[in-house]
């Protein structure tokens, strides 16, 4: 009898830095009931972080990207095309606000800019002469998810590109798009940021007390056209956010391809709370994600159910093994499966992530 699949439920940003939150508000998140009734019999089965200084992917993004089996040149953030109806090959674009630091550009997290469909329009029209001169064609059917096509491959873009994700919130120097066109596209970033720079969108913004939409960030390519499939039903949302549309893209390939993915839930409300930078709604959206978590952990096998929670620096899976009640030597605090942490563990035989046994 073939083993049953991995169930998953995936709360990205779950993993709090004390210093971050707050050491006190990190203490009283990791003592709540509900966290602690939830962890009852389980034990930590991973723990990894990424040794890069700035790693090209998120750490959800990272753990995505094993649990779908994605090949290196497909980018998690550009799986967004397939649920958007955007036929790859293409790149992921966003429209993005970048403000001075004290001695560098920093990433705002795009969540804040509002950007409406008018304005989203209106901007596109502005920068697609530039894009056309290299060969670039844009798309930008959603106000907020851009997309490009190469439309000579003589002239296709040489670069690797970070996700929009790992780089919120952070000097955007480590994270700008390097390779073999690295520069061709800097200028080509240059160039867009003069054109928005005294757009009337952006004055009207300004009016309104609206960051203006000031450069784009490319987050990966999609590269390979998929046959084109019924989008399957996307996991429940632990809060109030849709299933953002890469998970939805990463299901349609992954039903394309017939195989199963395992994902039982998920949760993004505390992950955009970490990239807004707010520990306060952190903190508040905690109890009500962690709430909802413990209320569908029950409902899975709990032999092949798995908790995987992402933070800054990397992410920890949970589970709870059959014999983990009898080994209780080996359960973690509560306080130290909260916290985020550099440093890794081996991977428990056996543990797959949402994709099921390997």
């Amino acid at each position: 009898m073939p083993a049953a699949a991995t169930q998953t439920i995936l709360v990205a940003g779950a993993l709090a830095d004390p210093d971050w939150l707050g050491r006190d508000v990190f203490a009283a998140c990791a003592s709540q009931p509900q966290w602690r009734a939830l962890l009852r019999d389980s034990q930590l089965l991973e723990q990894q972080a990424s040794p890069a200084l700035a790693p090209p992917e998120a750490p959800h993004e990272q753990w995505l990207r094993r649990a779908f089996r994605l090949p290196s040149d497909d980018s998690v953030a550009a799986h967004a095309a397939l649920a958007d109806g955007v036929e790859p090959p293409c790149w992921r674009l966003d429209p993005v606000h970048v403000h001075v630091g004290r001695d560098h550009l920093v990433l705002t997290d795009p969540a804040l800019l509002q950007v409406s469909a008018d304005d989203a329009a209106a901007l596109a029209q502005a920068i697609e002469p530039l894009l056309r001169d290299e060969s670039l064609a844009l798309d930008a059917r959603t106000p907020s998810r851009w997309y490009l096509r190469e439309t000579d491959p003589q002239r296709a873009l040489r670069v690797s590109a970070k996700s929009l994700a790992s780089a919120v919130g952070r000097s955007i120097e480590l994270y700008l798009p390097e390779g073999a066109d690295a520069r061709r596209w800097r200028r080509l970033l240059n160039e867009i940021q003069m054109t928005w720079f005294d757009h009337p969108v952006n004055r009207q913004r300004a009016q309104r007390a609206l960051a203006p939409v000031n450069s784009v960030w490319l987050c990966g390519r999609l590269r390979e056209p998929r046959d084109a499939v019924p989008t399957p039903d996307a996991p429940p949302s632990l809060d109030p956010l849709p299933v953002p549309a890469e998970i939805r893209g990463l299901l349609q390939r992954a039903a394309g391809s017939q195989s199963g993915t395992g994902l039982a839930a998920v949760s993004f409300q505390l992950l955009r709370d970490r990239l807004s930078s707010d520990p306060q709604a952190w903190a508040r959206d905690w109890s009500d994600v962690i709430g909802r978590a413990a209320a569908v952990a029950p409902t899975l096998a709990r032999g092949q159910a798995r908790l995987v929670l992402t933070g800054d620096s990397g992410w920890k899976t949970v589970g709870w093994p059959a014999l983990a009640r009898l080994r209780f030597w080996r359960r973690a605090a509560p306080e130290s499966l909260l916290e985020d942490r550099a440093g890794t563990a081996p991977q428990t035989p056996g543990d797959a992530g949402a994709g099921g046994d390997r």
